[in-house]
C-alpha cells in the first residue's frame, strides 16, 4: 500500500481502525447502565458505525449533537429540561424530545483530530476521558468522554 493510501485508510481520522474496540467499550458500559451517547452530526466514521452496531441496544441511546462545536454539550438540555434527539440518522424529520431527567451516563464520542478535543474540553471543563482508541501511527484516535450532568 502506498504511503498516501496508508495514511488515509489506516492512520487518519477517516479510517475504521478503533471502531471494534470503541463499540465493545460502549456496549460494555451500557450493560451496566443506560448510556446516552452523543455524536457529531456527520454521517461517516464513527457515527454510522455506532448507529449500525448499537441501534437495537436497550440501554445505549445515540443522540446527534449538532451544537457540540458551539456550546456545552448538555447546557441547553439542562436549561430547557429536554433535548431534541435524532434517533434516525437517515431522516432529520424523525426527532424525539428527550427529557433531561431521562439522561443517565452521558458520553461524547470524538473522532480526534477531526474534532478538536481541546476546544470541546474548554466548553465542557468537567468532561473526562474514559478511553482513547488509537489508530496505527497514533496520529488519530476515537475517544469516549464522560460528560457529567
Amino acid at each position: 500500500m502506498g504511503r498516501i493510501d496508508h495514511a488515509q485508510y489506516v492512520e487518519s481520522w477517516s479510517s475504521g481502525f478503533g471502531l471494534d474496540e470503541l463499540i465493545e467499550k460502549l456496549d460494555e458500559m451500557a450493560r451496566e447502565e443506560r448510556v446516552d451517547i452523543f455524536v457529531a452530526p456527520f454521517w461517516g466514521m464513527p457515527t454510522a458505525a455506532l448507529y449500525l452496531a448499537l441501534e437495537d441496544h436497550p440501554r445505549a441511546h445515540i443522540h446527534m449533537a449538532p451544537w457540540f462545536r458551539d456550546k456545552p454539550l448538555l447546557a441547553e438540555a439542562k436549561a430547557t429540561g429536554s433535548l431534541t434527539s435524532f434517533p434516525n440518522p437517515y431522516d432529520e424529520r424523525d426527532t424525539r424530545l428527550v427529557p433531561y431527567a431521562e439522561l443517565r451516563r452521558c458520553v461524547f464520542v470524538a473522532n480526534v483530530p477531526q474534532m478538536k478535543l481541546g476546544d470541546f474540553m474548554r466548553r465542557n471543563p468537567d468532561a473526562t476521558l474514559v478511553e482513547a482508541f488509537y489508530r496505527p501511527g497514533r496520529k488519530s484516535s476515537l475517544a469516549i468522554l464522560d460528560v457529567p450532568k
